[in-house]
């Protein structure tokens, strides 16, 4: 949706909650999921824009399940009652950042190409990837959902999750990034 509009509803949200209460925030949180998934309910192959390569209706699939798995992951924890993250979509997580919002961020002038690469181990699935360029330095192990919190700044490097092997400076220096906006 783009900004002007969606600055527009937010106004309309504010002041529906101001003079209704909580109802009229759950009809608008309908209306607007009803609005996403009509969009998203099509050829994941059809053109779209997108803020970086493949600019087809697949990239917002991808992008608007990652986004909430890691925000309801978010909200549970403020609930003192997170679930785990289902470690499939947890894995294809962590590729988004690899191919997707770390190149991204190099792009926008953020943050600079790695010097040494670093390759992230699933320990749950057995998938791995690797950024930055040559043989990798350091390997990070951990569960697919540890990796991808870490990915977005949820967990510390240094958390007991993680199993560091190889150069574990190099790759907290490739960690700061930044990775993800």
């Amino acid at each position: 949706m783009g900004g002007r509009r969606r600055h527009r509803r937010a106004w309309r949200l504010r002041t529906a909650c101001r003079t209704a209460g909580a109802g009229a925030l759950m009809r608008w949180f309908d209306e607007a999921s009803e609005t996403l998934l009509k969009a998203l309910d099509t050829d994941p192959s059809a053109p779209a824009w997108t803020f970086h390569p493949p600019h087809t209706v697949g990239f917002w699939q991808r992008r608007r399940c990652l986004e909430a798995l890691v925000h309801r992951w978010d909200a549970e924890r403020a609930l003192g009652t997170p679930r785990p993250l289902d470690a499939q979509l947890a894995g294809e997580g962590v590729a988004e950042v690899i191919d997707t919002m770390a190149p991204r961020q190099v792009e926008r002038g953020r943050a600079q190409l790695p010097r040494h690469a670093l390759r992230f181990e699933a320990t749950d699935t057995g998938a791995s990837w690797t950024y930055g360029p040559g043989t990798p330095v350091v390997t990070l192990a951990a569960r697919a959902e540890n990796l991808l919190l870490l990915l977005w700044g949820r967990l510390p490097a240094d958390d007991e999750a993680f199993v560091w092997d190889g150069d574990p400076e190099a790759g907290r220096r490739i960690l700061e990034g930044p990775l993800t906006a």
